[in-house]
């Protein structure tokens, strides 16, 4: 592999870098990323110093183009110890051309450090993965290039990886070997170390104890209870403090109370809970002032008037017990009656939605009957509509029909042919019948009729010459055939035929 000085391109930069502010998209979208790839115990604990883009637009632009088709994913530039990183922000990867480039997803988990780790610094890329075929890492040192018809070859995390160079953070689960540059763009350099706060983790696995033994003991997991039982347990001096505390104050059976007091207690003092946890509140101690306050609410003491305040006895601290009892068994009570009303609304509520629910789906019945029943109508007016069409068509075509031949043959022909049509007209009339019943006489004149001046004449003219052949045919039979002349005998035989 050639040096990175005797290569002009390594050292000629061609990509921008452009410091990126916190809540910028390019911040952003880096952050994400590193956040998904980085395992989820060491995610709380990332504090991001400085995140840079390598902008080159025609790189990025060259780099679509050749990966158009292909698998492509966000990775990690993950050199071998000969590689040049700072060649690689400055250049891209044209230098390492036909050379094994590994990028790595999934940062493996490690142990976290134990307070602030190192910096490091992270190239992201965007790498063109295509078709990749499956190689151990003892095949590696055979492998010189990418197989014919794929474009990578992926290389699962081994165990004895932990101690890669690279430090801690830098060994990745699924790892890529690629041998050509055109697939590979750098596009972000990312610092960043892991600030470990190690009370957090340790209130963190307290809380998560509890709320597993809540769990396990009771039967629920309110986080709000576990804050408290730890609350408890960090302010009482043993677990048999701890037990008889839970059994009066959290009303928890006495069998549950002792095993899980002694468990929690011994959990605190393993934790060395000092202190409450984060996110918990303290308990509040009471002073004599706020107890004579109280019973002086309770109405078992006398208001002093501002003077110092008296001692409760223990008759008052009793009748005070007493009184808080009752108040407790009067709320009780009102609890179960508002829980009786609750229950009685949602049984309303219930049954009021059971009956819309039915009444809605008789509607629903009835609107699609009333649908298809409209539709239905919809297609037969159509088909009426059509069919009224069709023989107004047929009146104007017959109309237009007997008004060309009035002129182009006889009046006997014409009579002739409105015989002959004489079907086509009882079709027409019975068609045409409907329009008899609308308002005004627009289409009228196209529905035939039998009663026509012009058709009563030419039937009587027809008639009336029809007389006259039949008295010529008669006169010319009574003369002698030797009286008649040729003329006459033609018509005569025409006449008889």
């Amino acid at each position: 592999m050639p040096t990175p000085a005797s290569t002009p391109e390594a050292v000629r930069p061609t990509y921008r870098r452009r410091h990126l502010e916190p809540g910028s998209p390019g911040y952003q979208y880096a952050q994400t990323l590193l956040l998904l790839h980085l395992p989820n115990s060491h995610r709380s604990f990332l504090r991001i110093d400085s995140v840079q883009a390598l902008q080159n637009d025609k790189a990025l632009l060259q780099w679509q183009t050749d990966t158009q088709g292909l698998i492509t994913r966000d990775a990690w530039f993950y050199p071998f110890p000969e590689d040049d990183v700072d060649t690689v922000t400055k250049a891209g990867f044209g230098s390492m051309d036909k050379d094994p480039i590994r990028v790595g997803l999934y940062f493996e988990e490690s142990t976290l450090p134990e307070e602030d780790g190192p910096v490091l610094k992270m190239v992201l890329c965007k790498a063109g993965l295509g078709r990749s075929i499956y190689r151990a890492d003892s095949d590696l040192e055979a492998i010189r290039s990418c197989p014919q018809g794929y474009h990578s070859v992926y290389v699962p995390s081994a165990a004895e990886e932990a101690a890669d160079p690279c430090g801690p953070g830098a060994v990745f689960t699924d790892t890529y070997l690629m041998y050509d540059s055109a697939l590979v763009v750098p596009t972000h350099v990312i610092s960043y170390h892991l600030e470990v706060n190690q009370s957090a983790i340790s209130d963190g696995d307290l809380l998560s104890w509890t709320i597993q033994r809540c769990q396990e003991t009771f039967g629920f997991t309110e986080h709000s209870f576990a804050h408290y039982f730890i609350n408890l347990a960090c302010t009482s001096e043993s677990h048999q403090a701890l037990a008889v505390r839970l059994r009066d104050q959290a009303d928890v059976p006495p069998h549950l109370a002792d095993s899980f007091a002694a468990d929690l207690y011994q959990r605190v003092v393993v934790h060395g809970q000092t202190s409450l946890p984060t996110g918990i509140p303290p308990i509040q101690e009471v002073d004599n002032e706020q107890l004579t306050d109280a019973m002086v609410l309770l109405g078992v003491s006398q208001d002093t008037d501002g003077g110092p305040p008296v001692p409760a006895g223990v008759h008052q601290v009793e009748e005070a017990v007493e009184k808080i009892q009752h108040c407790m068994a009067e709320l009780e009570e009102l609890g179960l009656e508002l829980q009786e009303s609750c229950d009685a609304g949602d049984a309303a509520a219930a049954e009021f939605d059971q009956q819309l629910f039915e009444r809605a789906s008789k509607f629903k019945a009835e609107l699609v009957t009333y649908l298809k029943e409209y539709m239905l109508t919809l297609q037969v007016a159509e088909e009426r509509v059509q069919e009224m069409t069709r023989a107004i068509d047929d009146a104007f075509n017959m109309n237009e029909f007997m008004t060309s031949q009035k002129n182009a043959i006889t009046k006997v022909a014409m009579l002739t042919q409105w015989k002959n049509m004489l079907g086509l007209r009882e079709d027409l009339k019975r068609r045409l019948a409907p329009l008899t019943t609308l308002k005004g006489k627009t289409l009228a004149w196209l529905s035939p009729t039998a009663d026509d001046q012009q058709i009563d004449d030419l039937e009587r003219q027809a008639s009336q010459k029809q007389r006259v052949i039949e008295l010529l045919q008669q006169r010319l039979e009574q003369l002698p055939r030797h009286e008649l002349m040729q003329e006459d005998v033609a018509l005569l035989e025409i006449c008889q035929s």
